[in-house]
């Protein structure tokens, strides 16, 4: 049996972080030194959530766990009373993120509250499709949910800045996971950052912004296509370790999606990504029906589960939507730098 605990918690971020550090992350280390494999996981349902699963529970552990949750909720609202109040963007959307979750309109979400369900499996929409795709996911973030904890202790001592500079490096590392000789596997960023720029007009503003930062970022790379490692960061020896664990671990998943069977794309998901031929001429050349039998290769299929992997853990180690798109022009920036030199 699984348990799913639900944390139902909309406060500003740093409350919000400052209590999954002090206050959750402590307990969840408690029960893996028991024996527990779990994994926490940031995501929005009803509204935004955290989610704790530990794998293979007694059920009679389950209300015990349960318990001290709500305790520790408990005390985290007593100790800043007055100083937390809830983000109305999520209330304001509510209708959105119900319809994207495919949840039912009169689910309600109660702040401050934990839920308790137990599971068989757990299930995952969106790009893991298949079971042994799910499965594979999920058993690698059992295995490394320490990982996620120990990252979010580590990023929180840092800016913003330096946030963002750690996670171009896993972009950059994870580009060369494509055939493991080019960089070519950035495109995949690059596609990333071209598809969320054409949406809104009010983005070109922030590419502007971007072209400004860049110089500062760049000076902080210095890339070596000759290199076993393939990027170096001048950063301190806590975030280069840290760079070097993800490295480890994202090679691990890579490794296993390489064994699975469902590697083959359909052609109803290679069409799917024909349609984005229209967001810019960068996707117009990509996606041409040339490139058709490239997207439904089994090389193609794992790297991009290897990129979704990534795009999947960020908001659990506490990085958002903003620096996944900056981070992403960066990378795109940096290597096609390396490649006109």
């Amino acid at each position: 049996m699984i348990a799913k605990y639900t944390i139902n918690l909309n406060v500003q971020t740093e409350y919000k972080n400052f209590f999954i550090i002090n206050y959750l992350i402590p307990v969840l280390q408690m029960y893996r030194k028991e024996g527990y494999e779990l994994f926490l996981f940031r995501t929005v349902e009803n509204g935004p959530v955290i989610n704790i699963f530990i794998n293979n529970i007694e059920e009679r552990k389950t209300s015990e766990i349960l318990k001290e949750l709500r305790n520790k909720l408990i005390l985290f609202k007593k100790e800043h009373l007055g100083k937390l109040h809830e983000n109305d963007i999520y209330m304001r959307e509510m209708k959105n993120i119900n319809k994207m979750n495919r949840l039912k309109s009169n689910n309600k979400f109660h702040n401050f509250s934990v839920n308790l369900e137990e599971l068989n499996r757990i299930n995952r929409r969106g790009e893991y499709r298949s079971v042994s795709d799910q499965e594979t996911i999920n058993r690698w973030l059992f295995k490394n949910g320490y990982l996620i904890e120990k990252t979010i202790c580590i990023l929180s001592r840092y800016n913003r800045f330096d946030k963002r500079v750690f996670l171009t490096s896993l972009f950059i590392f994870i580009s060369e996971q494509l055939d493991h000789i080019s960089l070519l596997g950035y495109l995949s960023f690059k596609s990333h950052y071209l598809g969320f720029m054409s949406f809104n007009k009010k983005m070109k503003i922030i590419h502007q912004q971007l072209i400004k930062d860049y110089p500062k970022i760049s000076k902080r790379f210095e890339l070596n296509f000759d290199s076993q490692d393939g990027c170096y960061i001048t950063l301190d020896s806590d975030l280069n370790k840290l760079q070097k664990e993800w490295q480890t671990v994202l090679k691990d998943f890579y490794n296993k999606a390489s064994k699975s069977k469902t590697n083959k794309a359909s052609i109803l998901q290679v069409l799917a990504m024909v349609r984005f031929s229209n967001l810019s001429g960068f996707h117009s050349d990509v996606f041409q029906v040339r490139n058709l039998s490239f997207y439904r290769s089994e090389q193609f299929q794992i790297y991009r589960k290897l990129v979704n992997l990534a795009y999947m853990i960020l908001p659990s180690i506490g990085l958002n939507t903003v620096d996944r798109i900056q981070s992403a022009f960066f990378t795109v920036e940096i290597i096609e730098g390396e490649m006109e030199c």
